[in-house]
């Protein structure tokens, strides 16, 4: 959305166009419409440095399911763990400085919890090899 919204700027049709009448111009359709966890009908402003944020119309609370993926690249391939990610991702109280799941917990007023979709209830990490 940040590149679209760059294009935007740089088409010079500001004067003319809002940002949300430029997608439409451009044929834009929106990937995450009716997408369940994706259609907050978040608000956005233009402002000299880009989007902001304004608000949702429905609010992030309960449990979030977080698909994580562990990727190897030929000339990088991975040296931790998976469980290290699951730790730092979705533990409770494990780490001084908390984990993913600890750090939304606290901001939320523990009104959001992320987690990992498995369906033997423990984090599904899954690694995928590039060739």
């Amino acid at each position: 959305m940040a590149n679209l919204f760059l294009d935007y700027r740089r088409s010079g049709r500001e004067r003319e166009l809002s940002f949300k009448e430029y997608l439409v111009s451009i044929g834009f359709v929106d990937p995450a419409a009716d997408t369940i966890g994706m259609d907050d009908a978040a608000q956005f402003v233009a402002t000299p440095g880009g989007p902001e944020l304004l608000a949702t119309s429905q609010p992030v609370i309960g449990e979030v399911q977080v698909k994580v993926r562990l990727v190897d690249f030929d000339d990088r391939p991975g040296i931790r763990p998976k469980e290290q990610f699951e730790d730092l991702l979705f533990s409770r109280g494990i780490h001084p400085t908390g984990s993913m799941r600890d750090y939304f917990q606290e901001v939320s007023l523990g009104k959001v919890d992320w987690s990992a979709p498995s369906p033997t209830g423990s984090a599904c990490l899954s690694p995928i090899r590039t060739t």
